[in-house]
Formats: C-alpha cells, structure tokens, sequence
C-alpha cells in the first residue's frame, strides 16, 4: 500500500512538473509569435507586407524556434565561467603557448559594487527587472519607429546579449534574433536575475584582451571594480557597447563622455542621488594602465603563424568572406576597413581562451633553422636606435611538400622580443623570384615550352631594362630564366588579360586593385607579398600545381563543445597550374642552378641534383629573394632592412641561408626526382606536352577561349544594362526590389559555367557578385540586405563547390585523353619496332640466300 502511494504521488508530481514545462512553452512561443508580428511590422516600415514577410520567413521562424529550445536544453552553468586557456601544441601534442588572461576573476554578483550592475542596467535595458528576457515593449518601439521610417536597431535585453555572446554569431538575421529570443526566456526561467547580469559582466568584453569587468579594472584603472570611482565604473560599462569607439586610453574623451551619459541615465532611473551625480561629473576620467594584466605576448614566430591561421578560420566560420582581389581603390578600402576591425575582434576572441590549435610545430627544426639565419645574419651589427633591433633582417618559410604544412617559420634575426614575424606579416617587393610564377605558368598554358624562343629585345622605354644592361637577341624560355630576362618575362606577360588571377587563386594577401599591369612579372607590385605566400607558390607547383593554404594548423578545436573548426586533413586542394605546366615550371627553375651564368648557380647541393631555384633582387638591392625546392621541400627566404635600403649586389646572405637550410632539410634522404607526369615526354632531347604537340588542339583552344570571353563579356554588360535600368538610383524600398534581387542571385546560381583544362568563366560569376553586393547595398532595410546577403553567399559558395567539380571532371578528362594519346604513341612504336624487326629479319634471311657455297655449313674457328 506504501508503495502505491508512493507511486502515485511520484506520477503526481511528474505530471505537474510536465504541465508546469508545457505552460512554459507556451509562454515562450506566445512571446515568440508576439516578437514574429513586430518583426513583421517591421518589414512593413520598410515597404515589405506583412503577409509577404510572414510567408517568407515561416520555415525560418519554425527552425528557429526549434533550434532555440534545443540550445537551451543543453544549457549549463559552466558555459558562463572564464574561458579554458587557448592552447597551441607542437607535432608531439606538447604544449608551446597558452593564450588567456592572466589575472581573471570571476567576481560574484553578491561582491560587487551594485552601482556596476546598476549602470549596465540603466543604460542597456531599463525594464531588466519587468521582462521575462525579452522585451516585449522596447521591440514594440522598435517596430513603430521602422514603420516611421526612423531605423530598426535596439531591444535587445541584456538577457539576450548575454546568449549572443555565448551561444550565437555576430549576424543580423530574423532566424539569430528568434534563437536569441527563445534561449532568452529559458534563460530567465532557469536562473535570478541578478545571476545573469554577473554571468553578463563577466563574459563582456572591454577591450585589450579584457573579458569580465574585473580584469578590465585592473588593466585600465589598476584597482578592483569595487574600489575605482563612479565615473570609472560607468566608463566601463560603457566600453562594452563599441571596445574601440570608447577606448579609455585611446579615446578617452568620448569614453568619459560616455561615462558621464551613463551616470546621468542612473540618476534619472533612482540608482544615483542627485548629490553623487553632480560630485561624479565634475570628475575627469583618469586612467592607470597596468599592462601586466595580461600575458597573451606571442613568444614564438611559429605560433605567430598559427594563431594568425586560427584567427582567420574563426573569422570564416563566423560567415567573413576573405577577398584577394579588387577592382577599384573604394572596394579595396571598404573591404580593409572591414577585415581590419573583423580581423582584431577576433583575435582578441582567440587569446582570449577557448580553443585548442594542434600544430605540425617541429621545435628542435626551428631552433636550429632560427640558429643558421642568426649565424650566417651576424656580421651585421648595426643596431635601430628606436626599436633596439638589428636593421638589416631575414626571414624564411619552410614547407613540407608532402603534407603541405609549414615546418619552420623565421621571422627575424631572433633577438629577444623581436617577435614580429616577417616570413607571414611583411609585405616586401619580390623582385624577379615572382617570375615562375606569373610569365612562365601563363606562357606554358599556351603551349610553349622551355626551348619556345623570345626576343629579349626592348621595343620602346616602357618596357624594363635588363640586369645585364643589355639584349641577347633571342633567348630559350629555360635560357631566359636561368639568367633573369626581365624583358623576356615583361612580354610572356603582356598579353594576360588578367595576370592576378592565379596569385589571388593563392591567396597572396597584399594584392592591390593597382597590379593587373605586366611590370608585375618582374615584382613590380604596388604593396608586395609575403615571404610565406611565394613559399605556398612553390609548393603549389611541386604538387602538381595543387594550392593548399600555408599553415602549420593541423587542428582548431573549440574547447567548450569540442567542435572542430579546421582539419588540415580535410582541407580542399585548390588547382591552380596543370600538372604539365608545373613540370615545366620545376625544369625550368632547375636550369637556374645547371645553366652555365644562371643566376642560381652557387645554390648547387652537393650529392643532390634535383633543385629548383628562382633568384629575385629588387632595384638597388634593396630586397634579395631565394624561392626554390627539392621534391621533399619548398623555401622561400628574404633579406634587407625594415626600412628598404639599397644593400648592394655582392650580399649573398639570401643564398647563404636558402643552401645551408636545405642541406640541412635533405640530410640522409634519398635522392629522388620531382614527380613527372605521363603527359610530359621527351623528343628530339627536350621536353614536350600534350598540348604543345597538338598544334590544332591548341589553335581551336585559343579561339573557343577567346569566343568565349567575348560572350561572358557581352553577358555581363548586358547584366549590368538590366541591373542599371531596372533599379532605382535610390534606397530600395518595394517588395518587387527585393523579389528583384532575388531573381537576380537565381540568375548567378543559373549561371552556365564553362572549364577547359587551364581556364574558366568564374570571373564572370565574380563580377556578378560584386555588383549584386552593391546593389543590395541600397536596400533600406538592413535585415533585408542581411537575407538577400545570406543568399547571395550560398548561391556564390555553390557556384564555388559546382567549379571544383567540373574542374575535377575535366582534369580527370584530360588524364584520360593523355592516356589514350600515350597508348597510342605506344603502339605506333610497337609497330614501329615490329616493321623494323621484320625488316632486319629479312635482310638477314636474303643475306642468308646470298652467302657462296664455300661458305656455307663451315665450321667457326672458335668452335
């Protein structure tokens, strides 16, 4: 009978405990329909129905919603602690770095001054204590101000800015705000309120690394939060709006000013007496900077490289889109602008804490490469007053051929705290170590080869000059090379329509709108690369012309949720160069060190034959450049002075680092050749492609590609006519103009792209792109730019994924005609060798017929 009951009153209290959830949900998603009509409203405000914006979004609503109640459940206390420390390990899991604040404390609600949390409340969300994490009413204002014309930002409860920061991305969308909104009230419902404003100031970022309103206090002010002044506590409150607008150190006027506004806002809300405010804004903002707060110095130039990958694959997965290339001054300007502000909050994230990069980091390697650049830099002594480091510097970039990951990177002469890495962060002139590159891959492409021959005559002053001062008439391209033809590269590279596109297919990261000019193929850029981006070009050809980004990341792992954001294992190979134009790229680099007067001469490695090398010097030696591999290796090294200064054309360090590096890197491996596709052979002694050897082929090659670019061309402008005359020149406001733009993203992601073996229309699609991401631009309304630019980017990733397809398909393609073209030449020589086998059989059997009978059957004096 005890135990009936007991069951009973267990069933009881399950039942109740379901109601009492089930009630809940259906507050939540009363809340959610309300917040779904002011959205709603919204959209009216800005020209868009409500029944249109209704039928538009109602799968986004149920998804998110849904999405929202499941991040919810596995909601946990621990989630709003201090960040676990980001640690960077080497090849051996062993740690290198951890990356955290220093002195963070987690300080309680219950220890905490309530004029802190008084002063967020006041100027962040005055109705904190009358919502249930969503207001209602302030997203009411909102609304009615969007239907006025008057803008549509605000009502976002401190509850919910607290599950952004958590749980949620940056991006403005109706799915994100209906997410944050249901975690909201789950949110509230699980804990008081006072626990979520200490969860709130103690996530918050301030600035300089700074997460939690403590740590903040003691970097800017030197003193715990609870022993600073009004003024300074209300400062910091007010940095969490914009870390970089209302810097206290940087910008300390506007940060007061902000101060002072807050002060006044709690006054008027009870928080402050009259007296305190008028004591607290005749005080001036003082601050007292104890920089030791923080240890997040990077210490090593590898890890450099690895939490600047880290950063970027964040960036990524928080939806930034990276550009390489660009058409105008303005677009490049914007795009910085963008990526420089993207680029430092992110950063700030990760040595902030909260991930695990794994790395293929070899220590003992670097220490000793770091050794032989200090060693063979030492004779140069001369010290910058200003920094205390030395002015003549190198760097250098190793890559691994076979796993495309960097394996050492020297950022410098290795002098204590200079840990600024010039291999992945300065961007110098190439000189000529760019021309393999640019000239020679487009010149391959075409169908030339090593032994195509080129004036290296000067037509006019605008073409460059000859090191040597001179012409030597007409030269081989492998000649032209080994002994650096700057007219000989200028002209292979006059006629490229556009002669970025490989290096903005690499990723070089210092490409300006300025550089589709042909001075560019003898390193004529407006800024420069890196020395990490030309070591990735030299990988990319020694793998067959396959690009994988230059990273010592072989894992970026989230701590918290063991999410992985990168696997270098996983990671998509990019083609750039065909596997015969990356052969003869390696052949041709190799006469730089075989040809007689080649300026790679001295980089010969004893007992090693198989070197490639490209040389490069700037104008008055102010940059000297080594680029080269083995099929085990690729190095890139540079020499001079942070402030370029003319050096001279006898210093040979740049050579001296590359040869001793590499001896190092071969020592005890097998001597083996770079790999050589079937597609490239051998006749008349030199070497020849598919392509080169099928003179008609290329002939309709070059006019389908030609026809081609006429018709894109021709589709584009017909585009932009279209685009142009069917939009306003003013902010769009029509549901037509979105449903406009709409159909202009289906016509890129219907966009019929064309691929040969060394070319395609993607450009095309580019250009699109551009021009549909201005033109949503004009939309009033921010979420509706938002939408369209969400998909815009998915119909532009598809097209992406749809040309790595058909560029597989038509390799696989090409492989296959090479085949059926080898299988011919084989029997054709079979043939060959049977007829000549039958014609030797039957000079011998009528030799045979022709002996004298005195000769016949008589025995052999050996016999």
């Amino acid at each position: 009978m005890t135990l009936n009951n007991s069951n009973r009153s267990t069933s009881k209290r399950k039942k109740k405990a379901r109601q009492k959830e089930s009630s809940h949900k259906k507050k939540i998603a009363l809340s959610t329909k309300i917040s779904v009509s002011l959205l709603c409203l919204m959209f009216i405000g800005v020209g868009v129905g409500a029944s249109y914006a209704k039928k538009q979004y109602q799968k986004v609503v149920n998804q998110a919603v849904e999405t929202g109640y499941q991040l919810a459940e596995e909601m946990k206390e621990s989630d709003f602690v201090a960040l676990t420390p980001t640690r960077v390990l080497d090849q051996q899991d062993q740690l290198i770095q951890e990356f955290r604040s220093k002195k963070y404390e987690y300080l309680p609600i219950d220890k905490m001054d309530h004029h802190v949390y008084e002063a967020l409340i006041s100027i962040e969300d005055k109705r904190f204590y009358q919502h249930q994490g969503v207001d209602i009413k302030g997203l009411a204002g909102v609304a009615v101000n969007a239907a006025l014309g008057k803008g549509m930002r605000g009502a976002s409860t401190i509850t919910q800015q607290l599950v952004k920061n958590i749980y949620l991305s940056d991006e403005v969308t109706v799915s994100r705000k209906l997410t944050e909104m249901v975690i909201a009230q789950k949110l509230e419902d699980r804990y008081p309120k006072k626990k979520i404003l200490e969860y709130y100031l103690n996530n918050v970022y301030y600035g300089y690394n700074c997460y939690g309103i403590n740590t903040a206090s003691l970097y800017y002010f030197n003193q715990s939060v609870n022993d600073i002044t009004l003024l300074q506590q209300a400062t910091l409150v007010g940095v969490t709006n914009n870390p970089t607008q209302y810097d206290p150190i940087k910008e300390p006027k506007a940060a007061e000013a902000r101060g002072k506004l807050i002060l006044s806002l709690m006054a008027e809300q009870g928080y402050l007496s009259e007296s305190e405010l008028q004591k607290s804004l005749k005080e001036t903002l003082k601050t007292q900077v104890n920089t030791n707060v923080l240890d997040n110095q990077v210490k090593d130039n590898q890890v450099a490289v690895a939490m600047d990958f880290a950063t970027k694959k964040v960036m990524a997965d928080n939806g930034f889109r990276f550009q390489y290339e660009f058409n105008t001054g303005e677009e490049q300007q914007e795009y910085f602008a963008r990526y420089n502000e993207r680029y430092n909050e992110t950063y700030n994230k990760v040595v902030s804490g909260g991930y695990q990069i794994k790395t293929s980091i070899n220590q003992d390697l670097q220490r000793k490469l770091q050794q032989q650049v200090t060693d063979i830099m030492s004779p140069y002594t001369e010290i910058d007053p200003d920094t205390q480091f030395y002015t003549k510097q190198a760097a250098m970039t190793v890559i691994d051929n076979q796993t495309g990951m960097i394996v050492a990177s020297i950022g410098g002469r290795g002098e204590a705290n200079n840990t600024y890495n010039r291999a992945s962060l300065s961007l110098r002139q190439p000189g000529s170590a760019i021309k393999p590159f640019l000239s020679y891959a487009y010149a391959y492409e075409q169908g030339l080869l090593e032994t195509s021959q080129v004036s290296d005559d000067r037509l006019n002053a605008n073409y460059p000059n000859n090191v040597y001062l001179k012409s030597m008439g007409n030269l081989t391209l492998r000649r032209a090379l080994a002994i650096s033809s700057n007219v000989v590269a200028y002209k292979l590279l006059l006629n490229v329509e556009n002669p970025l596109e490989k290096l903005a297919a690499m990723e070089f990261s210092g490409l300006d709108y300025r550089d589709k000019n042909p001075i560019i193929a003898i390193g004529g850029f407006t800024m420069g690369i890196t020395n990490q981006d030309l070591a990735g070009a030299m990988a990319t050809v020694v793998n067959n012309g396959n690009y994988r980004e230059p990273t010592n990341v072989v894992s970026l792992v989230e701590n918290e949720t063991g999410r992985v954001i990168y696997n270098h294992e996983k990671a998509q190979e990019k083609k750039i160069y065909s596997d015969d134009v990356s052969y003869l790229l390696l052949d041709t680099m190799k006469g730089v060190v075989t040809e007689p007067g080649g300026t790679g001469e001295s980089y010969r490695l004893p007992n090693y034959p198989h070197l490639a090398v490209k040389t490069g010097t700037t104008d008055q030696a102010k940059d000297k450049w080594s680029v080269g591999a083995t099929p085990y290796y690729s190095v890139a090294v540079w020499t001079g002075y942070d402030t370029p200064t003319p050096m001279g054309l006898e210093d040979i360090d740049s050579a001296a680092i590359f040869k001793q590096a590499m001896a190092t890197l071969i020592e005890g491996k097998p001597v083996i050749d770079f790999n050589r596709p079937s597609s490239v052979y051998k006749v008349n002694d030199q070497w020849v492609t598919l392509t080169s050897q099928r003179e008609d082929v290329l002939k309709n090659r070059r006019f389908e590609d030609i026809k081609q670019k006429s018709q894109d061309k021709k589709q584009l402008e017909d585009y932009r006519l279209a685009a142009v005359n069917q939009l306003p020149q003013v902010n769009l406001t029509k549901p037509e103009d979105y449903r406009y733009l709409q159909q202009l993203i289906a016509n890129l992601a219907n966009y019929p792209l064309k691929v040969s073996v060394n070319a395609s229309n993607f450009s095309v699609i580019d250009q699109m792109y551009r021009s549909l991401t201005q033109f949503i631009g004009l939309l009033y309304d921010s979420q509706a730019q938002q939408d369209l630019t969400n998909q815009l980017e998915q119909a532009y990733a598809n097209k992406q994924s749809e040309l790595t397809q058909l560029q597989n398909q038509v390799t696989a393609e090409h492989e296959r005609e090479l085949a059926q073209y080898d299988l011919a030449q084989l029997k054709e020589k079979e043939k060959e060798k049977d007829k000549k086998e039958k014609e030797k059989e039957s000079d011998s059997e009528k030799n045979s017929s022709d002996k004298p009978k005195d000769q016949e059957d008589k025995p052999s004096r050996h016999d």
